[in-house]
């Protein structure tokens, strides 16, 4: 009784739902924007660094490649220290990435710091579906349709936004994001699914078709967010309209 009564109170399934559901909601607002702030001042980025359109062409490129890396190590990763765990680290390392983008003046370093956030975000990709089945059985589409939701208004967002920013603050600093902590910490592994051992994910063909759909969307939005801003500043619009066509 007595280590009954010093035991920590689980929270209720209400509880529960709103903190996944703020903390989704926290965690899909900066999984995005750092990618999608880039197009609208691109040129602002080029002059200040001093490089040129193959430079661009690699920080969009790039980014997704670390997302798949991120994708193919995470399970394993949060597996051995907990979904939870490995989200706030992988939060610590986006805020850390974009805050060294934001005081480092000089390519290669940019370049690093590009790349440190895009492989964290690569993580939360992969994670945040098992710990919102996890916590939120019964809600499972409410919470990935929120979590979809506001990844894209936010991208969007800040697509329109980041021009004007960038005109009172300067293109580096108005791009520092907020993350914040999700979940209570605790080093829950993966579920194990029904899936039968003896069926290989390498072997599945429907694993293959998904993987060349989102591929596919992936390949198209990243054109999008990457190069349609300055093409729209190409043909006369000035950096705040071309932003407000991103954002739309």
């Amino acid at each position: 009784m007595s280590e009954l009564s010093h035991a920590r109170p689980m929270p209720s399934s209400r509880q529960t739902f709103w903190l996944v559901a703020i903390a989704i909601f926290f965690l899909a607002a900066n999984m995005r924007s750092p990618l999608a702030a880039l197009g609208p001042v691109v040129p602002m980025v080029q002059q200040s660094l001093g490089i040129g359109e193959s430079h661009i062409g690699w920080l969009g490129a790039l980014p997704m490649l670390m997302f798949a890396l991120g994708s193919l190590i995470s399970p394993a990763i949060g597996k051995r220290f907990g979904l939870e765990n490995t989200l706030i680290a992988s939060l610590i390392a986006i805020t850390l990435g974009i805050v060294f983008r934001s005081i480092w003046a000089s390519w290669l370093p940019f370049l690093f710091a590009t790349l440190l956030f895009s492989l964290a975000i690569g993580f939360t990709n992969t994670l945040a579906a098992p710990v919102i089945k996890q916590r939120t059985p019964e809600h499972i589409a409410l919470m990935t349709s929120i979590y979809s939701l506001t990844m894209t208004l936010f991208a969007g967002s800040v697509a329109g936004l980041v021009d004007p920013l960038a005109t009172h603050v300067g293109w580096k600093w108005m791009r520092l994001g907020s993350s914040h902590h999700i979940g209570n910490g605790s080093s829950n592994p993966i579920k194990e699914t029904a899936t039968p051992k003896t069926v290989s994910v390498w072997t599945a063909p429907l694993a293959w078709q998904l993987a060349i759909f989102m591929g596919l969307q992936s390949l198209l939005f990243y054109t999008i967010v990457s190069f349609l801003p300055s093409i729209w500043m190409d043909k006369g619009l000035t950096p705040v309209q071309a932003g407000h066509m991103a954002t739309i």
